[in-house]
């Protein structure tokens, strides 16, 4: 029997399997969280930078470390690049983090350290 009539053969009958070249890797989940400035004054609006990248972003959390959080889904994408603003009335030191959910590759975070002086 000929390759390409085995070929054929294989294709119907549901056995023909793939081959290395045509097989996707799963894409990594990454995400990446930068501040305008890390060191600020009470009152002063700071702009936080989360981008994200995954096979199936469904949305980020991000929580300012200050009691106050907010969500921005993503619907599926696999790209997201989302600037947060957020203004500290109090001073301290504040942790603000970030975690991206991905219905393929779950979940991954990455913070940054704000203080207000």
């Amino acid at each position: 029997m000929t390759s390409w009539r085995l070929a054929i053969l294989l294709a119907v009958s549901g056995l023909m399997a793939c081959d290395k070249s045509t097989v996707e890797p799963v894409a990594s989940l990454t995400i990446d969280l930068s501040a305008s400035t890390e060191i600020a004054a009470p009152g002063d609006t700071i702009s936080l930078v989360a981008a994200a990248k995954g096979p199936n972003l469904v949305g980020l959390e991000i929580d300012f470390g200050d009691t106050t959080s907010e969500i921005y889904p993503t619907h599926g994408a696999s790209q997201a690049r989302v600037t947060f603003r957020h203004a500290y009335t109090a001073r301290g030191t504040f942790t603000v983090r970030v975690v991206v959910t991905d219905g393929t590759a779950d979940q991954k975070d990455d913070s940054v350290d704000i203080r207000v002086n």
